[in-house]
């Protein structure tokens, strides 16, 4: 049994760790707090839908981007994309207006759409050395990041009384901002090494893994937006809690995530690669369906937390073993097509998770999340059981390069 070791790894993977505490802290509560601030300022499930759409839809870009990536190089791209993605944030604490949202949603998500092949193909190089280490300690640190940022919802909290909910939200969504610029320092000191190929496309040897990669984003993706994106909106309407309550709950969510991502190679040794992918996930679906019979927030919570644990802890093995049988000159493509597969199903589901919220019932997204996530389990075994047995079978030829 081993638990991943931040001395195997590089400056490049500390950088790359050391953002992910930064940014992380700053997600973390900037989530959770901008929904409820939308939500305070009139915004209901469907339009708060409709945003995440707009930005979502954008992803379809990720895969011309990423293509771009792989030929031009991934720093500078990473750099101006990450300027350009941050004009939605900024909106959000000038205007509440929707239409004004929208257009700088869209340009986020068009700056998104470059962002995240550069980021990911840029940090699979730092992290070549060990990335079972460097995948999982990233994930605990996010997680433990964010689960520090969760209680960041008691400021606005302790300043409602005074300011009214808005404009403690508001107050505090400004400061989180200002705390997100020292990620793209880091960011800028990471050494490239990588050297573009002059070539077009994706090639051959890539064409298998990414086409199974894509299929199951898909369809967890959509899962996953009928319900999770709005689950703040939801317990807040529900249960009658703002971001203190809703906040501290996401904070426990991380504490018990990271720990559970630390666990994942010493789960994938005793098991192997595909149960240690797999078990965790069918283990947190029948949580998540039970939540809507829940009484109160409380017995909510004490679902949610080992629901998303368990849901989320395989995450560093799977991209591991992605980025491990994509070739080096392929890994931004590969990052947009995980995008962009996750996205637009995601994107669109958001939608009518917010629109069944309103119209259907408050509870049916997540049954429907429910059933989603247990036809993915499915589809997932199905097309990577060649190649995850751990027993040499690889049917595309995927072995990763010696």
């Amino acid at each position: 049994m081993r638990l991943p070791s931040f001395r195997r790894l590089g400056r490049d993977a500390k950088l790359f760790i050391a953002e992910a505490a930064v940014s992380s802290l700053v997600w973390g509560a900037w989530w959770p707090i901008s929904t409820l601030y939308l939500k305070e300022a009139g915004y209901t499930g469907t339009a708060l839908g409709t945003l995440g759409m707009v930005s979502g839809l954008t992803s379809v870009l990720s895969l011309p981007a990423g293509l771009v990536v792989d030929r031009f190089g991934r720093k500078r791209i990473l750099l101006l994309s990450w300027f350009a993605s941050m004009l939605g944030p900024v909106a959000v604490v000038l205007t509440t207006d929707l239409q004004s949202l929208l257009t700088a949603f869209l340009v986020s998500g068009v700056a998104g759409a470059a962002l995240g092949p550069a980021y990911s193909a840029l940090q699979a190089e730092a992290f070549e050395e060990d990335m079972e280490s460097g995948y999982s300690l990233e994930s605990f640190v996010r997680s433990i990041s964010s689960a520090a940022g969760g209680l960041v919802g008691w400021i606005p909290e302790s300043m409602a009384p005074s300011l009214g909910y808005l404009s403690a939200y508001r107050t505090t969504l400004i400061a989180l901002l200002a705390l997100e610029a020292p990620s793209i320092v880091l960011l800028s000191l990471v050494r490239e090494r990588y050297s573009p190929k002059e070539r077009a496309g994706i090639s051959v040897r890539a064409r298998g893994v990414v086409a199974r990669f894509a299929v199951t984003q898909a369809v967890i993706g959509f899962g996953a937006g009928l319900s999770i994106p709005l689950i703040g909106y939801y317990l807040s309407v529900k249960f009658g809690v703002e971001s203190g309550p809703i906040g501290t709950l996401f904070t426990v969510v991380s504490v018990v995530g990271g720990v559970s991502n630390l666990a994942a190679p010493a789960l994938s040794d005793r098991v192997g690669l595909l149960a240690g992918i797999l078990l965790p996930q069918a283990a947190a679906i029948p949580l998540l369906a039970a939540i809507p019979a829940c009484p109160s927030f409380l017995c909510a919570s004490l679902l949610y937390v080992p629901r998303t644990a368990l849901m989320n802890m395989s995450n560093p093995l799977l991209w591991a073993f992605v980025m491990r049988v994509t070739p080096e000159e392929d890994r931004g493509a590969m990052s947009a097509v995980s995008q962009l597969a996750w996205n637009v199903p995601n994107s669109l589901s958001t939608q009518v998770g917010g629109w069944m919220m309103d119209s259907v019932g408050l509870d049916s997204p997540l049954l429907c999340t429910s059933a989603v996530y247990s036809i993915y389990l499915v589809v997932f075994y199905l097309l990577f059981r060649g190649f995850l047995h751990g027993e040499g079978e690889d049917p595309d030829g995927l072995h990763p390069p010696d």
